[in-house]
């Protein structure tokens, strides 16, 4: 949305500059025709996401839903515990 063109992404994955506007977001659905017309192979010049992108999407949302109806747990972490655990996007677990 911010980036519809992919000029950002071209310009710092290089490998993925010749991938059409249509799929700069999502190179990995584009056809086999499609990655030999522009030169990229998903899983050979770029890779395959590491987890689906809908499975990250459910993830935050049910993340995101404990985080609010359990208090109790994040009060019972330390600070800087809690601030890692934000800085990647999930909530604080007991080690």
């Amino acid at each position: 949305d911010w980036d519809e063109k992919g000029e950002y992404l071209r310009l710092w994955v290089p490998e993925i500059r010749n991938v059409p506007n249509q799929y700069i977001h999502s190179p990995w659905e584009m056809s086999e025709t499609a990655m030999e017309e522009c030169g990229v192979i998903i899983g050979s010049d770029y890779p395959f996401p590491i987890i689906s992108p809908t499975a990250n999407c459910e993830f935050k949302r049910t993340s995101r839903k404990q985080r609010d109806t359990s208090k109790t747990k994040q009060d019972n972490c330390d600070t800087s515990r809690r601030m890692k655990s934000l800085a990647v996007g999930t909530f604080c677990f007991k080690s």
